[in-house]
């Protein structure tokens, strides 16, 4: 009797670590699809600005050219470190949850 008992109860950890797996996967394809938005609409933008300011250098206003074209790319560049941190973390979770057993 106690020998099923045990059985249901490594089928039940077992369950749960698969659940908590899925969870994490799940989590990090909504977060993947995000930041894949994010950098699209980012990089569009990030395309605009840098036009603007190659419009602005060429117009002669070279201080304003170069505040817009390198805001353009300090903008692109947290978005990217975002994605990546946040992927980070869920990388170290799966790994604590594998560790666990």
């Amino acid at each position: 009797m106690n020998n099923n008992f045990d059985n249901f109860n490594t089928l039940k950890k077992e369950n749960l670590r698969q659940d908590r797996f899925y969870d994490i996967k799940k989590e990090r394809l909504r977060q993947a699809s995000c930041a894949f938005n994010v950098a699209l609409t980012a990089i569009a933008l990030s395309v605009c600005v840098s036009v603007a300011g190659v419009v602005l250098l060429a117009l002669g206003k070279v201080p304003e050219g170069t505040a817009t074209t390198s805001g353009s790319a300090v903008i692109c560049v947290a978005c990217v470190r975002l994605a990546k941190d946040a992927n980070d973390r869920l990388d170290k979770i799966a790994k604590e949850l594998m560790d666990d057993d």
